[in-house]
């Protein structure tokens, strides 16, 4: 099983409305797709990359986020596995990882009687054009056209920045927004971050091994703002998942008794990986329910 658009997949998921086991992944689903734009310096390898570290906005530049630290802290940890899903392996800022990865934001609400033609957002750093000495550390903003909307609506705007670890300048940068229903950026970002990283290369790594063995693929999510867990947006048909009873938009609780709650990705993939070849027993999150199956995987 190849997954090689698999970011792709999950967005036109997310974009294809609520069904009626969906109470998991609701309040993620945005009203419309995001908007983008991305900028990238020609001087960007991306055939040299292969590990990362995230930094928070506040060690570089002051954004929106420092407003809040615990949910500059969740957005990390929601980019750390989305990178990771991406094939880049995870470091310690001590250990000269390629590449910095940092995520800034802020959300605008619009009542019924102000629809907005545009959204004007801080900037914490400007690009001034495509060069080797693109990048202006002063203060701006960027104004981006949006699509009106009926009803109150909040309006979600991100800007993920690849980092050079030396020069700590960016090398490739996206800018999203959306709109959205869930005022909680931790919450109303994670639709925007898939369609920007969507446009970021794939990495030398990949976790195709397990989620081919069980038939099933998930990614990092949460609903709440707080609490993180793998969550099902593929399951194979007659695939050990499928026969098993996995469903869309269930969230792994725990595998064989193991707490998968706020895990980076790359544990969740080894937990898989040192049980192979063998059944293991999920505790899935289906709205208000826990269920409990058993999996085995395909044999090699």
């Amino acid at each position: 099983m190849t997954y090689k658009n698999v970011l792709l997949i999950v967005a036109v998921i997310l974009l294809a409305g609520c069904a009626p086991f969906t109470s998991n992944l609701s309040p993620v689903f945005p009203k419309s797709k995001p908007q983008m734009r991305i900028i990238k310096t020609p001087s960007l390898d991306n055939s040299q990359l292969k590990t990362f570290s995230v930094v928070p906005v506040s060690r570089l530049k002051k954004g929106p986020l420092l407003t809040n630290e615990i949910m500059e802290m969740h957005m990390l940890f929601f980019i750390r596995n989305a990178f990771e899903f991406r094939g880049y392996r995870h470091v310690d800022g001590a250990e000269n990882p390629d590449f910095l990865v940092t995520i800034d934001g802020l959300v605008s609400f619009k009542p019924d009687n102000s629809l907005p033609k545009a959204l004007t957002s801080p900037a914490w750093l400007s690009i001034q054009g495509i060069s080797k000495d693109f990048v202006s550390t002063r203060m701006t903003t960027q104004t981006h056209k949006i699509p009106a909307h009926t009803g109150s609506t909040v309006y979600p705007d991100i800007r993920i920045d690849v980092l050079d670890p030396d020069m700590l300048k960016p090398v490739w940068t996206g800018i999203g927004w959306a709109a959205a229903k869930n005022p909680d950026l931790r919450i109303s970002c994670q639709t925007i971050a898939i369609f920007l990283l969507g446009e970021f290369p794939q990495g030398p790594f990949s976790c195709n091994d397990v989620m081919g063995a069980f038939g099933f693929a998930f990614y990092t999510f949460t609903n709440n703002g707080n609490d993180y867990y793998p969550t099902v947006f593929q399951v194979i048909d007659n695939s050990p998942a499928g026969r098993a009873g996995v469903i869309k938009y269930d969230m792994i609780a725990s595998i064989d008794g193991l707490s998968v709650k706020n895990r980076p990705l790359s544990e969740i993939i080894e937990i898989f990986r040192k049980g192979s070849g063998n059944k293991r027993s999920l505790t899935l999150l289906r709205g208000n329910q826990k269920v409990d199956i058993s999996i085995s995987p395909l044999s090699r």
